[in-house]
């Protein structure tokens, strides 16, 4: 049985001792998909001096492993998102700097082009190097 909804649960929102069976922690596994509107990639990124960005992976259902390369000063490239979940119709990203006056935005190919470019700017607009802040990455694939 695939669980479509919380109250599908044995038990859910009961005040019982019933205990869960694997199979029924399973189902709910196997069921999130259903459940979320989207396949996600959440990550906290550092870099320090030219070393690539490196992610500490906090969510990861979109079925690829991203690569990081330093480009040049502020500039990262996120690479290895092909073969494609992505449907740029149907993509969201999300990026926050770490630090209050740097600005981080994305260009380039964009998800189509299994590429994503990260530039990090100081608040003069000069790019700058992210330096141990951490920068937010989240990128949202909708079903």
């Amino acid at each position: 049985m695939a669980i479509q909804q919380r109250s599908q649960l044995k038990g859910f929102g009961q005040s019982t001792n019933e205990k869960y069976i694997v199979e029924d922690i399973r189902d709910l596994s196997q069921s999130l998909d259903t459940v979320l509107p989207y396949k996600v990639y959440t990550a906290i990124l550092t870099q320090n001096g030219v070393s690539a960005p490196v992610p500490n992976v906090l969510q990861n259902t979109l079925g690829v492993t991203p690569t990081y390369s330093y480009s040049s000063q502020g500039v990262y490239v996120i690479s290895g998102i092909t073969p494609s979940p992505f449907d740029t119709s149907k993509t969201f990203i999300i990026i926050q700097g770490g630090q209050f006056n740097v600005l981080s935005n994305i260009i380039g190919g964009g998800p189509d082009a299994g590429k994503i470019q990260i530039q990090n700017y100081d608040s003069s607009g000069l790019p700058i190097n992210a330096s141990g802040n951490p920068i937010y990455l989240e990128i949202r694939v909708y079903n």
